[in-house]
């Protein structure tokens, strides 16, 4: 259970810390980042899905999530009706 202020996994490192005496083998991982997946692939755990997180984008936050896109190379994805 996650302590009041503490922060959320946000490498593989710290979920295999996290988890203590566990074994984590395989994951189905809620992101948009490439990045996470392959950390947890180099820490041999297996990422068998991925759960795109589809929020539409506003006016506010188009430049900064196709910057995330284009520079990091997130998997985002617009949700159904929505376009530019």
């Amino acid at each position: 259970m996650k302590e009041p202020g503490t922060r959320q996994p946000r490498t593989a490192g710290d979920l295999t810390q996290r988890t203590g005496e566990a074994t984590i083998t395989s994951v189905s991982l809620l992101t948009n980042n490439p990045d996470k997946i392959e950390q947890l692939k180099a820490e041999r755990i297996s990422v068998v899905g991925r759960i795109p997180i589809v929020i539409p984008a506003n006016t506010h936050d188009e430049g900064y999530l196709e910057v995330k896109r284009r520079k990091t190379g997130h998997l985002l994805e617009r949700p159904h009706g929505h376009s530019r």
